[in-house]
């Protein structure tokens, strides 16, 4: 049997324990371990699997383990935002190779194109001449339809269904959002559970309802969507 390649993943909470499970399922890494930012959490473990370290440390465990080549970003969006993601993927990638985590479970098309350190879990669809960016999260039940092109950092949660033609980078789409046929998504957008897009949406817009109320992000907004939207992204992860 072929050794499995070493993995290490960056962060401990539900995300984190979202990507272990996809990781046993499609069964092609051994986590090495978890890294953390909190120093009271090194040593304990997360379903399993050791935090072995704090994120300032990642060169030195490297170092001492030359095995480890890969890892996987296992925390979500911070302050309703997806940057925190971004500043760590941009360091991460330059040391570490990002792979792809897909569950045997999912339904991807020979013919789209997916990049790398995308989490894709059981029961979401990806049609034929789509292209998927780098870091993104694919919630189960979820489909994008044929020929559209996601970008990198993007969220997309549970029971969503994408029928445009495009989403920006940093874009968050909540659970149960639909999008309409050829419509186009900005950047660092923010579409709210159950919201219906029927036009296309300019960068740096929160979407909510049905019919759409489109509001732009602010610093005023970021909080609000920390404090209350992002409990019902991915059911809480």
């Amino acid at each position: 049997m072929k050794k499995k390649d070493q993995l290490i993943i960056f962060g401990t909470g539900q995300h984190a324990k979202v990507c272990i499970d996809n990781i046993e399922d499609q069964g092609k890494y051994k986590i090495f371990g978890l890294v953390t930012n909190k120093k009271d959490e090194v040593n304990k473990s997360v379903n399993g699997h050791k935090i072995v370290c704090l994120d300032n440390d990642i060169k030195k465990l490297i170092s001492e383990n030359k095995d480890i080549k890969n890892y996987f970003l296992g925390f979500g969006p911070s302050s309703g935002s997806m940057q925190k993601r971004f500043n760590m993927y941009t360091k991460l990638d330059k040391i570490l190779n990002p792979v792809n985590i897909i569950n045997p479970l999912s339904s991807i098309s020979r013919h789209s194109k997916i990049g790398k350190g995308n989490l894709i879990e059981a029961y979401t669809k990806i049609g034929n001449n789509t292209t998927l960016g780098n870091h993104c999260y694919l919630s189960s039940f979820s489909c994008i339809n044929h020929d559209q092109k996601i970008s990198d950092n993007v969220l997309i949660s549970g029971h969503v269904g994408l029928t445009g033609t495009s989403v920006g980078s940093g874009t968050i789409i909540s659970e149960g959002a639909l999008v309409g046929f050829k419509k186009k998504i900005g950047k660092h957008c923010f579409i709210a559970e159950n919201s219906f897009v029927n036009r296309n949406i300019p960068d740096n817009t929160l979407v909510t309802g049905n019919p759409p109320q489109l509001i732009k992000i602010n610093k005023k907004i970021l909080k609000m969507l920390s404090s209350a939207l992002l409990k019902t992204i991915s059911n809480g992860k």
